[in-house]
């Protein structure tokens, strides 16, 4: 993962966002679905479309300013890779979450 980041359970995590690529969808991949020697893959998780408006899932969840998107109230199931693609369907940038921490 080019872009590796720990966020205490419970806390905020900040996904950085290039306002010059237009449009974007964001996924997530659970990091529980990226065993080493599978070889069909569970899709990902869509958590916003280009439209800008987080899905129902995510709703209460996710808040989008111009340079970031917000994810809040982090748990050990919101570990794994988040992927940034373009209108174009290109990746734009892949950043990985890790939780640290539980609840108490």
């Amino acid at each position: 993962c080019a872009l590796e980041t720990v966020v205490k359970y419970g806390d905020t995590y900040h996904i950085p966002i290039n306002p010059s690529i237009g449009p974007y969808t964001l996924e997530f991949r659970p990091a529980t679905q990226t065993p080493v020697n599978q070889t069909t893959e569970e899709p990902p998780v869509v958590l916003l479309n280009q439209t800008g408006i987080p899905t129902q899932e995510y709703e209460h969840r996710l808040t989008v300013a111009e340079k970031r998107v917000n994810l809040l109230l982090v748990t050990g199931a919101d570990e794994g890779s988040y992927t940034v693609i373009d209108s174009d369907q290109k990746v734009r940038m892949r950043a990985c979450l890790n939780v640290k921490g539980e609840m108490i």
